[in-house]
């Protein structure tokens, strides 16, 4: 079985003239991926830093025993304003990329060689490049200022400060 055709032919006139059978109409899928770690808070949004990369891949979908007509396209647009409606108006993507410090809003689809797009997809996050500030109101056996002693554990609080994606930890 087959999912794309083409054909060229020739009449007696030597004037070529040709089409595609592509029985596919099965739309490719477009993921995305990160080059670095991310942050997904509880309420599902996603944080990455100002050096990871995003890319995307469309895969053509897959039938067993069968030749699909491949990915022609994998475009997106990086806060667009209108929302793209067809395909054609996404850039073609070839390399990773970043984004600047702040919110953005990532459109995304594949079309493939049969002209089968898939709905676009928005990919929502916050890119925080912003290294948190120093704890707030430190305090270790809570004195402040510190009263240190000669032993090898101490009990510390804090107050986190400010910052975009939240602080993940201290050591």
């Amino acid at each position: 079985s087959f999912l794309t055709f083409r054909s060229e032919s020739l009449d007696e006139d030597g004037s070529s003239f040709g089409g595609t059978l592509s029985p596919d109409k099965y739309p490719p899928s477009t993921s995305y991926q990160f080059d670095s770690h991310t942050y997904i808070d509880p309420a599902g949004k996603i944080f990455i830093s100002a050096t990871s990369a995003i890319s995307f891949e469309g895969i053509d979908a897959f039938i067993e025993d069968a030749v699909t007509s491949e990915v022609a396209l994998t475009g997106y647009l990086i806060d667009p304003n209108p929302i793209p409606t067809q395909i054609s108006q996404l850039t073609a993507f070839t390399n990773a990329f970043t984004l600047p410090q702040g919110n953005h809003s990532v459109v995304y689809a594949s079309v493939d060689n049969a002209g089968n797009a898939e709905p676009f997809k928005t990919l929502s996050l916050t890119v925080d490049g912003i290294t948190p500030g120093s704890p707030i109101n430190l305090k270790a056996e809570g004195a402040s200022p510190s009263i240190w002693k000669n032993v090898k554990a101490y009990n510390l609080s804090w107050t986190s400060p400010p910052d975009v994606s939240g602080v993940a930890g201290a050591r």
